[in-house]
């Protein structure tokens, strides 16, 4: 590679990290049933943890000048569900992270002309889960954590970032 096209690799990927770090939403309201806050920035990040079974992976995609996927994993370690509680529950968790997204990737359009369309929100399997993180060491990952808050209970959040493409860059 020439030296002018390192050179314009490095200066998208500045770029992005800019625009990603520009467009954070600090906290929103999940149709008043739910809070999603953010506790962690936004980060570059070269080590993907594992997913723990405690975790509930959710996996969203998004398509366009920046596309890959967005894993989100809510943590449920020490924390009690009640089977009555767990299909509403898992629908806050699901549709909260897709309002997150749709904003996040709304701003980022805003600040920076760099468009995404996010696609359908989907649970997946832990196998599934540890296979994306695992195939998606050598791409360039953002990590980011939220606080969902219902009903006085309070659970982590982890969203990982994976950019398959950019607008002037293939990953």
């Amino acid at each position: 590679m020439n030296p002018s096209m390192i050179q314009g690799i490095e200066n998208n990927i500045v770029r992005i990290q800019k625009a990603f770090d520009d467009c954070q939403i600090k906290e929103i309201n999940i149709y008043n049933q739910a809070f999603l806050i953010q506790d962690r920035p936004l980060l570059k990040t070269a080590n993907m943890h594992p997913v723990t079974k405690y975790e509930l992976p959710l996996v969203i995609p998004f398509k366009g000048d920046i596309s890959g996927r967005a894993i989100c994993l809510l943590d449920t370690f020490d924390k009690e569900i009640q089977n009555s509680e767990k299909a509403i529950f898992q629908s806050l968790y699901t549709e909260g992270m897709n309002i997150l997204l749709g904003q996040y990737f709304t701003e980022l359009e805003r600040a920076s002309e760099l468009t995404s369309l996010i696609g359908a929100p989907k649970i997946i399997n832990m196998e599934k889960a540890h296979q994306l993180i695992e195939f998606s060491q050598d791409k360039m990952n953002y990590q980011m954590g939220y606080t969902l808050i219902s009903n006085f209970r309070e659970f982590d959040c982890r969203i990982y970032f994976i950019l398959d493409h950019t607008k002037e860059h293939k990953a």
